[in-house]
């Protein structure tokens, strides 16, 4: 059940958070099909997985996807779920749209579907030539704003947590509650060696290799172990136009910096970092909740109110995981419902 669930977690991120396989009905097919494979290769009971996998399948919210307009900018998000209180997901920096997966991650987070309405949304369709990470956050917010969503719940992952960050201290009436996963709210040398990486490749129209070095930079060395052949396969699909959308977006994070405004945040905040984070590593967790929680350094997990009115919570998880931590930690989605619960 264990490695069913693993499994099911890393095609959820192969398809959303990479999107590697979101050009083709027949790329997803592979993807599908390698995982499949690995799954049932895994599986001491083949019989238990099916039935898994089929109760997995069943418990799929219905998702909507659209294109949302403000001012000039055009963007694509997907909705699904029936509660009363809103939860936006920024992922992030991908190679391909994520929209195209919606029904992935919809079966992701299917345990919010009941408490929350959840949106996603995309960078914009029509891309500038440059584009700052606050620029990202400003259009971002603006579709928020055209779609009358107020006081939500933002989970941002790593370039979407930077993007989360901005859209909180610039528009504190759109945030209640802000969960940050490996991600950082200043560039630090790691991530910009990184990036350097990725876009030499990028720029060198190398879309297998780009996406074989994101792997290994996001996943652990035991998830690259158990599941490389599917997410490497991934990287067949890559276009030209992925490439030239890929390296505008990593771009913004060669110089992205609002550390000294942490202060201002108005929000409850969750701090998720990770030891084994190669990308925008533990540090740069670590610095955001030492920013706002005082005397609690080098606890695992701690726990502290915002002068007197906001929470901050922080938990470490350890060094077998990866920057895709959230999709790596079985228990990462139920901590960050249980914090959004806790905070209502």
């Amino acid at each position: 059940m264990k490695k069913a669930i693993i499994l099911f977690s890393i095609l959820c991120l192969l398809l959303s958070m990479l999107c590697a396989c979101g050009s083709s009905d027949a790329s997803a097919a592979s993807v599908a099909s390698a995982a499949e494979a690995t799954q049932a290769s895994q599986a001491s009971d083949t019989a238990a997985a099916d039935d898994t996998a089929s109760a997995a399948e069943a418990a799929v919210p219905a998702v909507v996807t659209a294109t949302a307009t403000a001012g000039d900018v055009e963007m694509d998000y997907c909705c699904f779920g029936t509660g009363s209180r809103i939860f936006v997901i920024l992922p992030g920096l991908s190679i391909q749209p994520v929209t195209p997966s919606a029904e992935a991650i919809a079966q992701g987070f299917a345990d919010f579907a009941t408490d929350f309405t959840v949106y996603l949304f995309d960078r914009r369709s029509n891309l500038p030539e440059t584009y700052t990470i606050e620029e990202m956050a400003e259009d971002t917010a603006a579709v928020m704003e055209s779609l009358g969503l107020s006081h939500v719940s933002i989970f941002g992952a790593s370039q979407g947590g930077m993007m989360a960050q901005v859209i909180a201290l610039n528009h504190p009436e759109l945030v209640d509650n802000l969960v940050l996963g490996s991600t950082l709210s200043r560039t630090n040398d790691t991530m910009k060696a990184v990036c350097g990486e990725w876009l030499e490749l990028a720029k060198a129209g190398k879309g297998y290799e780009l996406n074989e070095a994101l792997c290994r930079a996001i996943y652990s060395e035991a998830t690259m172990e158990a599941y490389s052949d599917a997410l490497l396969a991934a990287g067949d699909s890559i276009t030209d136009e992925d490439l030239s959308r890929f390296i505008v977006l990593a771009s913004s994070l060669e110089d992205f910096d609002i550390y000294d405004r942490l202060g201002e945040l108005q929000c409850n905040v969750l701090v998720l970092g990770c030891e084994g984070d190669q990308v925008t590593t533990l540090e740069g967790a670590q610095e955001i909740a030492d920013a706002l929680i005082t005397g609690r350094e080098g606890e695992q997990s701690s726990s502290e109110e915002i002068g007197s009115t906001y929470l901050c919570e922080c938990y470490i998880y350890g060094p077998e995981y990866g920057h895709a931590v959230f999709d790596e930690a079985p228990d990462y989605r139920g901590r960050i419902l249980e914090f959004l619960q806790n905070a209502e």
